[in-house]
């Protein structure tokens, strides 16, 4: 799904922002193996995700603005057909700025929760980054 629209067949670009939400829904084998005093489990679970993506977009009054950063979300759940305790849940957070064409700068974070996980082990897994990213220019 995109926030823009089309006029007589041809895309309107958009000037101000650009916003693109997708999701999905999946069925999954999970094969568990979980740290003493855990065990190891055979789980099925549906698995629906969604992410959004804005791009404000600066100095666009003539036509496609100027991308000064973007914010790029996802969640995802899990729950598990043949065990409801057994949820696995997750999501993330990345704000990203172009420096040029090619050259990004990004932050962000994650978290995963297994909520099945034994008494004595963490149930969430928080990670943070700083990434630098190249993108190979396109051939013209």
């Amino acid at each position: 799904m995109y926030s823009n629209e089309c006029r007589d067949r041809k895309p309107v670009i958009p000037t101000r922002y650009r916003l693109t939400a997708s999701g999905d829904a999946s069925l999954r084998y999970i094969h568990q193996r979980l740290y003493a005093p855990g065990h190891s489990e055979d789980l099925a679970g549906v698995r629906l995700n969604e992410s959004l993506v804005y791009v404000p977009l600066f100095g666009g009054g003539n036509g496609p603005g100027r991308e000064l950063f973007s914010i790029d979300q996802a969640l995802w759940v899990t729950p598990m057909l043949n065990d409801g305790k057994a949820v696995q849940a997750g999501g993330s957070l990345n704000i990203s700025f172009p420096l040029n064409k090619s050259l990004s700068v990004s932050v962000g974070g994650e978290d995963e929760f297994i909520n099945n996980a034994p008494k004595a082990k963490r149930k969430n897994y928080v990670k943070s980054a700083v990434a630098v990213t190249y993108t190979f220019p396109a051939p013209k």
